[in-house]
């Protein structure tokens, strides 16, 4: 049995450490109970009060840059779930940001209303098209493509019904 409240419990008992690789998907499992909700307060919190731009803001060893990419993959508002070909949605911090993708072809997110209040998702687009879950696979966006988020001060009941394309 996996509920939002067992892992509310793991917040509480201070269980997550983002210092330590293996605990990088915890915050995204809300995703799993349909609440991005719960995500999006544990991702921004730890984004807050974890990182900074001191030379020693990145909370613990880089090691080949997980940490920084957990940083960079939460900041456009996803994070891969390791041995899937899936991503889950977090909260984005930016307006707008551009990857470029190796094939020459880019991945535009766009996430309205993204700010330090608006920390909730309220809808995503992929390529035009509504995402209901709080997920997507690699293969829709290896090509390029649009990613539009619409962010909001409260909780939605946008991706409730959780993630989509699990084993």
């Amino acid at each position: 049995y996996f509920s939002h409240e067992k892992l509310d419990q793991r917040w509480y008992m201070g269980l997550f450490q983002i210092s330590n690789e293996p605990g990088f998907l915890t915050p995204t499992l809300y995703n799993y109970v349909g609440r991005p909700d719960k995500t999006a307060e544990v991702v921004r919190k730890t984004l807050k009060e974890r990182y900074n731009t001191t030379k020693e803001g990145i909370p613990g060893n880089d090691d080949s840059g997980s940490m920084s990419s957990w940083y960079v993959f939460h900041a456009l508002g996803f994070y891969p779930n390791t041995g899937q070909d899936l991503y889950l949605i977090s909260s984005p911090t930016f307006e707008e940001a551009v990857i470029h993708l190796e094939n020459g072809r880019d991945l535009s997110i766009k996430a309205k209303k993204a700010s330090d209040k608006n920390i909730y998702v309220q809808s995503v687009k992929l390529n035009g098209e509504p995402l209901d879950a709080c997920s997507f696979k690699h293969t829709d966006i290896a090509n390029g493509g649009t990613l539009e988020f619409v962010m909001g001060s409260k909780p939605s009941k946008w991706g409730t019904v959780g993630v989509e394309n699990q084993l």
